[in-house]
This record gives structure tokens, sequence and C-alpha cells, in this order.
């Protein structure tokens, strides 16, 4: 997957409603990752409506490849991935497996996907 460059993440979050940022800060608030980091991650398709991330965001949460609780980076760029929580969870404090991975990014833009085509595009 190819990911926006942080200097494209920081203009869309500029242009975000303040309770936009205020999400997305608050959302990477909890382990150190800026905001711009978590708009790189998320799929392309939804960043020009505030309302898509927004609803992505309530249907994904932080998960980490190699877990916080045996020495993973909390805000390392490589080390974590927006996931379903009810997957994370189960989960808990095993290693991501590559399978997982794939499942998880192909989860990711069909979710987006499916939000996407509820709302207008080009917010901006």
């Amino acid at each position: 997957m190819q990911f926006l460059s942080d200097i494209q993440a920081i203009k869309i979050f500029e242009f975000l409603p303040n309770s936009t940022q205020s999400r997305l800060i608050s959302r990477g608030g909890n382990y150190g990752i800026p905001a711009s980091d978590l708009l790189r991650k998320m799929p392309k398709n939804l960043l020009d409506n505030p309302e898509d991330i927004e609803q992505f965001l309530n249907i994904k949460e932080i998960s980490h490849e190699d877990p916080i609780s045996k020495g993973g980076s909390p805000n390392n760029f490589d080390n974590w991935n927006f996931e379903d929580s009810q997957t994370n969870r189960v989960r808990g404090a095993n290693q991501v497996t590559f399978e997982e991975k794939i499942y998880t990014d192909l989860d990711n833009q069909i979710d987006a996907y499916l939000i996407d085509s509820k709302t207008p595009d080009n917010y901006f």
C-alpha cells in the first residue's frame, strides 16, 4: 500500500473541521501517533470527506503488530494499523501474523469503499 507523504496529510488535516481534527488528535494521542500519521494510514478514498474519516474511526481502532506489552513501539509508523476492534481484542497481546496483516488491509479497503459509497465526494 502506498501512503501519503506527511506534508500531504498535514495539508488535508488543515482543511478538516475542528471536530474531526480533535478526534484524530485524541485517537492518536493515546499512543503518541500524530494525527497526520493516522490520515496517512487511512484508505485514500475517505480523505475527501470528514464524515467518511469519522465513520472509519467509529469502526476501527489502532492495532499494534508487535504488542506494546511485549516491547513494541506504540507510535512507530510501521508497527500499527487500523483494525476492527473485535479482531484486535481477540488477538490480545499476540503478534500480528502475515495472514492477519493481509486480511486487515483488505478489510480496511472494503470498509472504506462501503463508507465512501454512502457519502458525497469532494467535500473540499
